[in-house]
Protein backbone atom coordinates (compact mmCIF):
# COMPACT_ATOMS: atom_id res chain seq x y z
CA UNK A 1 0.00 0.00 0.00
CA UNK A 2 1.17 3.49 -0.71
CA UNK A 3 -0.04 6.50 1.22
CA UNK A 4 0.03 10.21 0.57
CA UNK A 5 0.28 12.87 3.24
CA UNK A 6 -0.27 16.63 3.46
CA UNK A 7 3.06 18.38 2.88
CA UNK A 8 2.11 21.09 5.42
CA UNK A 9 0.77 19.13 8.39
CA UNK A 10 1.50 15.46 7.66
CA UNK A 11 -2.14 14.34 7.82
CA UNK A 12 -2.88 11.20 5.76
CA UNK A 13 -4.81 11.97 2.59
CA UNK A 14 -4.97 8.82 0.43
CA UNK A 15 -4.31 5.07 0.41
CA UNK A 16 -3.68 2.97 -2.69
CA UNK A 17 -3.33 -0.82 -2.46
CA UNK A 18 -0.74 -2.29 -4.82
CA UNK A 19 -2.11 -5.84 -4.71
CA UNK A 20 -5.64 -7.14 -5.23
CA UNK A 21 -7.40 -7.95 -1.96
CA UNK A 22 -9.46 -10.85 -3.27
CA UNK A 23 -12.58 -11.60 -5.26
CA UNK A 24 -14.77 -9.06 -3.48
CA UNK A 25 -12.51 -6.15 -4.41
CA UNK A 26 -11.64 -4.57 -7.71
CA UNK A 27 -7.96 -4.52 -8.67
CA UNK A 28 -6.61 -2.10 -6.12
CA UNK A 29 -3.84 -0.37 -8.09
CA UNK A 30 -6.60 1.34 -10.10
CA UNK A 31 -8.33 2.78 -7.01
CA UNK A 32 -7.17 5.57 -4.74
CA UNK A 33 -9.00 5.81 -1.40
CA UNK A 34 -9.38 9.39 -0.18
CA UNK A 35 -9.81 9.99 3.56
CA UNK A 36 -13.23 11.61 3.90
CA UNK A 37 -12.01 13.97 6.61
CA UNK A 38 -9.66 15.64 4.13
CA UNK A 39 -12.48 16.84 1.85
CA UNK A 40 -13.80 20.39 1.99
CA UNK A 41 -17.29 19.08 1.15
CA UNK A 42 -17.48 15.50 2.48
CA UNK A 43 -21.25 15.39 1.95
CA UNK A 44 -20.51 15.20 -1.80
CA UNK A 45 -19.03 11.69 -1.27
CA UNK A 46 -21.61 9.57 0.58
CA UNK A 47 -20.15 6.61 2.45
CA UNK A 48 -20.96 2.98 1.60
CA UNK A 49 -19.76 1.23 4.77
CA UNK A 50 -17.99 1.67 8.11
CA UNK A 51 -14.58 0.01 8.03
CA UNK A 52 -12.15 -0.33 10.90
CA UNK A 53 -14.91 -0.11 13.51
CA UNK A 54 -12.67 -1.67 16.18
CA UNK A 55 -11.14 1.78 16.58
CA UNK A 56 -14.45 3.61 16.79
CA UNK A 57 -14.65 5.91 19.78
CA UNK A 58 -17.02 4.53 22.43
CA UNK A 59 -19.25 7.60 22.33
CA UNK A 60 -19.69 7.51 18.52
CA UNK A 61 -22.89 5.76 17.43
CA UNK A 62 -23.97 5.30 13.82
CA UNK A 63 -27.58 4.32 13.20
CA UNK A 64 -27.50 4.45 9.41
CA UNK A 65 -27.86 0.75 8.59
CA UNK A 66 -24.60 0.65 6.62
CA UNK A 67 -22.37 -2.44 6.80
CA UNK A 68 -19.76 -2.43 9.58
CA UNK A 69 -16.48 -4.38 9.36
CA UNK A 70 -13.57 -4.82 11.73
CA UNK A 71 -10.22 -4.78 9.95
CA UNK A 72 -9.09 -7.88 11.87
CA UNK A 73 -12.11 -9.80 10.51
CA UNK A 74 -11.17 -9.18 6.87
CA UNK A 75 -9.10 -12.21 5.84
CA UNK A 76 -8.36 -10.75 2.39
CA UNK A 77 -6.91 -7.60 3.90
CA UNK A 78 -4.80 -9.65 6.31
CA UNK A 79 -3.48 -11.75 3.38
CA UNK A 80 -2.60 -8.60 1.43
CA UNK A 81 -0.71 -7.17 4.40
CA UNK A 82 1.11 -10.48 4.85
CA UNK A 83 2.07 -10.52 1.16
CA UNK A 84 3.38 -6.98 1.48
CA UNK A 85 5.39 -7.86 4.59
CA UNK A 86 7.03 -10.82 2.84
CA UNK A 87 8.32 -8.49 0.12
CA UNK A 88 10.18 -6.47 2.76
CA UNK A 89 12.41 -9.41 3.74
Amino acid sequence: MTRSFCADCGSPITNQYLVALGDLYLPQPDIVYVHIGTLDEPEAAPIECHYGVERQLPWVHFDDGLPRTRMDEDSMLAAAFAAGDSKLE
